[in-house]
């Protein structure tokens, strides 16, 4: 399969069970690349030796470790939940990666996962147990690792931009000399502020995530205040409303261009190939559209992370950027 070389920091590629193996890696070693780690299904004695795979063969190899930050996922969910419309389950605080304020939540409330694309309800709560029964709006399947929005709401106790955890990653990474490091959920630039207070002297790339309404409402500052940033569409569409998406891109990649900000679009890029073999027509619309628009580059995650075919993501996204150069 031959393609004409992407351009350099184009696309981020998400490494995972697809991906992350020599045959993957050595194809793309004339390709640059930034390869993502997602720390959230890692740990920091664990980021070292992958981050030495990674670069097997290619040292000088770029790479971004994403912390997750205050992202509410869900765990201890051993197999899938399967439902119809309108059953009922039940999750407890052992089910959530960060600690719940359950009197914060309140019945009715719409929680979203799997990227806006599953909707759920509050149906009771038991806030001396903490626990939670969830309604299904439709059809659906509940996850490990899914990240969980509850609409309206922040629940968590500590509702900090970087736990420990995410301390912990960052040092592991500057250690390994990575070259950028995502900051998820940025609300402010308060939230910055924080990071920078921590780890500005370092010599290290900061990409921070517009995926929250705060970033929306507070976009102008916090743009003045960074140099690359990521555009999250699945959790923003969670925070703002999937019918509010498509202004909110429009002014996060115009107000980026205004300011020379270095904007990577994430979320749903080519997601068809994840199971097809060939793209959807409105994933390659979509990726022409944002060409169009000149935003420095895309972010795969689940197409290379865990897709059918990780090199054949790379070589439609190639077919379809070179077309429209």
């Amino acid at each position: 399969m031959s393609m004409k070389k992407i351009t350099n920091e184009k696309l981020i590629v998400t490494i995972g069970p697809s991906s992350l193996n020599d045959n993957f890696l050595m194809e793309n070693l004339e390709d640059d690349f930034i390869f993502r780690i997602n720390s959230a299904h890692v740990s920091a004695s664990e980021l070292g030796p992958l981050i030495m795979k990674i670069r097997k063969g290619k040292p000088q190899r770029k790479i971004l470790v994403d912390v997750p930050g205050s992202k509410i996922r869900l765990k201890n969910i051993k197999n899938d939940i399967i439902l119809k419309p309108k059953q009922k389950f039940v999750l407890d605080q052992n089910n959530f990666n960060f600690n719940i304020d359950f009197q914060k939540l309140k019945k009715g409330t719409i929680v979203l996962t799997n990227d806006s694309t599953t909707r759920l309800s509050i149906s009771s709560l038991d806030i001396n147990q903490n626990c939670i029964e969830f309604e299904s709006k439709e059809d659906c399947i509940i996850r490990q690792g899914k990240g969980v929005h509850f609409v309206g709401i922040n629940p968590l106790r500590d509702p900090k931009i970087l736990n420990q955890k995410d301390i912990d990653i960052i040092s592991e990474s500057i250690k390994s000399n990575v070259d950028f490091i995502g900051v998820s959920f940025v609300r402010n630039v308060d939230d910055i502020d924080f990071v920078e207070s921590l780890f500005g002297q370092e010599k290290i790339n900061f990409f921070y995530k517009i995926e929250t309404r705060g970033a929306i409402e507070n976009l102008n500052e916090i743009l003045d205040k960074i140099d690359y940033a990521i555009l999250d569409r699945g959790d923003l569409s969670s925070e703002i409303g999937i019918l509010n998406i498509f202004e909110a891109i429009k002014k996060v990649i115009a107000t980026s261009n205004k300011k020379g900000v270095k904007l990577f679009v994430a979320t749903q890029i080519l997601s068809s190939l994840t199971q097809s073999n060939i793209p959807s027509i409105s994933d390659v619309i979509d990726l022409q559209w944002l060409l169009d628009r000149e935003v420095t580059g895309f972010q795969f995650s689940d197409e290379t992370a865990i897709g059918k075919d990780p090199q054949n993501c790379i070589h439609w996204f190639s077919e379809i950027i070179n077309r429209v150069n």
